[in-house]
């Protein structure tokens, strides 16, 4: 089965109107090519009057070019001539494209209409950013990274629009604060869609519980971080201890994976904050000289505090799967849907209206009653 083209919220199986894929592609060196008879040897029998497109490692040979349709002239059953247009293909006697060069490297020719993966992964990239700029919002767990200013408070308010679903890392001046870091084999485990990951760690029943478990995954460039509300964690088993997670984990932890108990930070839809009762050392040890200087307030300065984790939805909603369906189809075939354009009317002091802006969303009328309701109307915050 070829690769199917896939994005974020929906995939290429999702939309049923995509053009004629390509039916057939076989790659040909430059020796199958014989400019004084203007003919290609190629792998595959070709009907007369077949749509067909050239591509190469180098140089194509001369009279072609990329991403321009031919048409094929059937001579045999692996070689063909190359015609302009279908008239030109099934002209007695044919009237083939004058080759002038073999061309460099590896060429490769594709038959059929030409929509290739690439080309759907393009629609279903151009309709999912659409949805996130007119909602402002993400509809999956996605990265951030902030540097802020400390405040002199127990609270910081992020920049950002989005609901924050987890903090995998603070630190302060670079230095970070009243994390416990586990990695390596046989030392943490848990597996893709479960609620639970077992770490080996000394500690007492629900000593973690309502703290924050981050999850820096390696094996991903972006969007590598993740992290969840710990709901509770077993009394130790042989060194080991099970923590149960608000939401399923989005990766099955490796050697290589790192993850952080979050002891005392804590958060809400809007801002982050130190809470002065949270235990910021392991019991039995001594408390780092910093602890006692900030005393659950973050310290004032410029830039000094540094934060990263995840925003946005932790699964997509139906809805915005839905809308993006609608407009790649559409997309594929405007006359589809109703679409509607509103411009600004005045009469005067007695009466104004304006549609636009954020108000207009996608302009289709459809796909407009599954986006109005996701649409992030939250003010930015600032510290």
């Amino acid at each position: 089965m070829p690769e199917k083209a896939k994005g974020n919220y929906i995939t290429e199986d999702d939309v049923d109107n995509w053009g004629l894929a390509i039916s057939a592609t076989a790659e040909f060196a430059i020796e199958k090519v014989n400019i004084g008879e203007d003919k290609i040897e190629v792998d595959l029998d070709i009907p007369t009057g077949s749509k067909i497109k050239f591509s190469s490692t180098g140089v194509l040979p001369g009279g072609l070019e990329t991403d321009i349709i031919y048409y094929a002239i059937r001579i045999s059953t692996t070689i063909i001539q190359i015609a302009s247009s279908p008239v030109n293909a099934a002209a007695v006697p044919p009237v083939p494209i004058d080759i002038t060069s073999q061309g460099v490297g590896t060429h490769t020719i594709d038959v059929g209409e030409g929509e290739t993966l690439a080309d759907r992964q393009a629609v279903i990239d151009r309709v999912e950013a659409q949805v996130e700029r007119i909602t402002k919002d993400y509809f999956y767990p996605k990265t951030f990274h902030e540097f802020l200013d400390g405040n002199g408070r127990d609270r910081l308010f992020l920049p950002i629009r989005q609901k924050i679903l987890s903090v995998n890392h603070v630190a302060v001046n670079a230095i970070a604060l009243s994390t416990t870091e586990i990695t390596g084999d046989k030392i943490i485990s848990g597996v893709a869609g479960e609620y639970t990951v077992t770490l080996t760690i000394s500690t007492t029943e629900d000593y973690y519980k309502n703290y924050y478990l981050g999850i820096y995954d390696k094996s991903e460039s972006v969007n590598n971080l993740w992290g969840c509300l710990i709901l509770s964690n077993t009394a130790p088993e042989e060194g080991k201890s099970v923590f149960t997670l608000e939401k399923p984990l989005k990766a099955t932890l490796e050697a290589v994976d790192t993850v952080s108990i979050i002891t005392n930070w804590a958060w809400d839809e809007d801002c982050i904050y130190r809470n002065p009762k949270g235990i910021t050392h392991e019991p039995g040890t001594l408390m780092e000289p910093s602890e006692f200087f900030l005393n659950g307030y973050f310290p004032k300065g410029q830039r000094n505090i540094e934060i990263k984790g995840t925003i946005g939805h932790y699964t997509c909603p139906e809805a915005i799967k839905n809308a993006c369906i609608i407009l790649a189809r559409d997309e594929n075939d405007s006359t589809l849907y109703e679409h509607y354009e509103f411009e600004k009317e005045s009469m005067g002091r007695v009466y104004s209206y304006d549609r636009g802006g954020e108000e207009y969303l996608s302009g289709i009328i459809e796909c407009d009653r599954y986006l109005r309701r996701y649409v992030n109307r939250t003010p930015i915050l600032v510290a």
